[in-house]
């Protein structure tokens, strides 16, 4: 699934490479840890303390829709209008990518279908913020996910899962040149993606950490000549170039605008959106971006800082005695670190405010998190001592969940104990007496040995509903 957020300029490849020029910080920057995964983190949190009702066709009853919109954080209003950010369609694709990476699962009930988390869910939400990442990018680089926009059944591979954009490039240097006047080859194997991944890592390296550069000068830079990601260092007529499956003509001009058009989907659809980029926009309305530590793991490399610390910056996480959260600061990144064990409260500007209650420390320990957990994170991110009532209180709250099991059972009602005595007699471990006239069996049915079991101790089942 590619959401075509956003698409860049078309324009005429300059005669002289543009020198890469970085610009002042923006105004009001995106957010560090990216879209999606933050929606991703908030509509799952939504699901996991109450499941959510599904039509017959597996779409979200409209009450259950609003309500996962409600939890959405707002975005800065240039972010919305220039990516087509709706709470509709922000809570689509954060559904979307709760599904394809196995972490929700719809469970039938009567007639009744729902939506809820599983264990993977669980188990992603109790993990720390840069460990969920590492997962979603993990999946990103490894998993296949083809995309035919026509409905074929038989479409080219390419690597729309990682780049977000169906686009794929080979290398013709091994082909038979007369045959590849004829033939031209599509992705075969996983090994075929990564030298377009490779190019496409320097090219984001020549960003410094954390300073601005516009968008369209940084395209215009990286794509100028041979240099240009898609020709994988070879001439126009040395590689094969697909979008969307069909052939893009080896022209200089097209192989530029091709290129462009890449590292703009790329971009939005990906880095962006994972927290690999932070966003902005100058003082023309130009889409500005500059590189996050996160954007080394995104393609399977070592971040070349503590991406975790680096995320928290300047923000201020004050945990005060009333149960109250206060971040304060640009950044929310801390708020992916609370929001498990936290419930939101109406902010100011500057400030997000959160509150530990029961119940969403409850919620939490139900995901996996225990109240130790909950604490050392509280701890590592708060710049004051935890006071000691909500020290206290974590702790008894966490301990007061108990997790019990069910199973179906068959409850047998005898006349009298002698007949309940004679039932446990016969089946064994398999029946546990309740009182004194009834015994529940751990099997929904009996089998004929069974029942001659019974019969041997003077008892016959003369009903079984």
């Amino acid at each position: 699934m590619f959401f075509n957020r956003w698409e860049p300029k078309r324009s005429s490849e300059p005669k002289t490479r543009p020198p890469l020029r970085p610009c002042p910080p923006p105004v009001e920057p995106g957010p560090m840890g990216g879209i999606d995964l933050f929606d991703l983190r908030s509509v799952l949190l939504e699901v996991n303390a109450e499941r959510a009702r599904l039509r017959r066709n597996r779409a979200l009853f409209q009450k259950e829709l609003e309500r996962l919109e409600a939890v959405l954080d707002p975005l800065p209003s240039w972010l919305e209008k220039m990516y087509n950010l709706n709470a509709s369609r922000r809570c689509g694709i954060a559904l979307y990518w709760a599904k394809s990476f196995g972490l929700t699962e719809d469970r039938a009930e009567g007639d009744r279908l729902w939506l809820e988390t599983n264990d993977a869910g669980r188990h992603w939400l109790a993990s720390r913020v840069e460990e969920q990442f590492a997962f979603i990018f993990k999946n990103l680089r490894e998993g296949s996910r083809p995309y035919d926009q026509t409905g074929l059944q038989m479409t080219p591979k390419d690597d729309g899962w990682f780049l977000g954009a169906s686009i794929s490039v080979i290398s013709m240097k091994d082909w038979d040149r007369g045959q590849a006047a004829y033939y031209h080859p599509f992705v075969s194997s996983a090994e075929q993606l990564q030298p377009l991944r490779d190019k496409l890592y320097a090219c984001f390296q020549k960003l410094p950490l954390g300073v601005f550069h516009r968008l369209d000068n940084f395209a215009a830079h990286v794509c100028y000549g041979l240099d240009n990601p898609i020709l994988l260092g070879q001439q126009s007529d040395e590689v094969c170039v697909r979008i969307n499956g069909r052939l893009v003509h080896p022209r200089e001009q097209s192989r530029y605008d091709t290129g462009r058009w890449l590292l703009g989907q790329f971009v939005s659809n990906r880095l962006v959106s994972m927290g690999c980029l932070q966003a902005g926009v100058d003082a023309d309305g130009e889409l500005t971006i500059a590189r996050l530590p996160r954007l080394d793991v995104y393609f399977g490399r070592d971040a070349p800082v503590d991406a975790s610390a680096s995320a928290v910056g300047d923000t201020q996480v004050v945990v005060q005695p009333d149960f109250s959260v206060m971040v304060i600061g640009v950044d929310r990144s801390p708020l992916a670190e609370l929001l498990p064990f936290c419930e939101r409260e109406r902010g100011h500007a500057g400030a997000a405010v959160l509150r530990i209650t029961r119940s969403s420390v409850v919620r939490a320990s139900i995901a996996g998190l225990t109240g130790d957990e909950i604490l050392n994170r509280l701890q590592r991110i708060s710049r004051v001592p935890l006071p000691g009532n909500v020290v206290h209180e974590v702790r008894e709250w966490s301990g007061w969940l108990r997790a019990v099991s069910s199973e179906p059972a068959l409850l047998i009602r005898c006349p009298d104990t002698v007949a309940a005595d004679r039932v446990v007699a016969a089946l064994g471990r398999k029946a546990l007496k309740l009182n004194e006239t009834t015994v529940a069996v751990s099997s929904p049915t009996l089998d004929e040995s069974e029942r001659r079991k019974l019969i041997e101790q003077g008892v016959y089942l003369c009903r079984q509903d």
